[in-house]
């Protein structure tokens, strides 16, 4: 599938190999790749185009708290509202009940999920909201 055909998603992640694993995966599941590296470019390209999920890797970077992130997902105004995928390396129980407390749809570990599978999830998790 060509991917500028496809529908688009946003990566919030700042680590550059990581980036570059994330978009070959999407792009091979037929998505579009729109890409920030922070929370305010994050805002800009939502307010700008809608995507169908938002994956952020809270752990690049600033520690970001997860709620800014959900701001950030759910500033885009659209309907439906993207989903929240959270890519974290952090797995404590509080750390993931604060994630879906305060919003997030789905939470992968990167030490359990290699950016193929998170793909393919997120692939499947789109074609079940048609």
């Amino acid at each position: 599938m060509d991917p500028r055909q496809g529908l688009a998603i946003l990566l919030v992640i700042r680590d550059e190999r990581l980036v570059s694993l994330c978009t070959r995966a999407f792009e091979t599941k037929g998505f579009r790749v729109q890409r920030a590296r922070g929370v305010v470019e994050a805002q800009r390209s939502l307010s700008r185009r809608p995507v169908v999920a938002v994956v952020v890797d809270p752990d690049g970077g600033k520690k970001k708290a997860v709620d800014e992130w959900f701001i950030v997902a759910r500033a885009a105004r659209t309907e439906p509202l993207p989903l929240l995928i959270l890519f974290s390396e952090e797995g404590s129980r509080a750390r993931i009940r604060e994630a879906f407390d305060n919003g997030t749809d789905h939470y992968f570990l990167k030490t359990q999920t290699p950016p193929r599978d998170l793909a393919a999830a997120v692939r499947r998790l789109v074609d079940h909201l048609k």
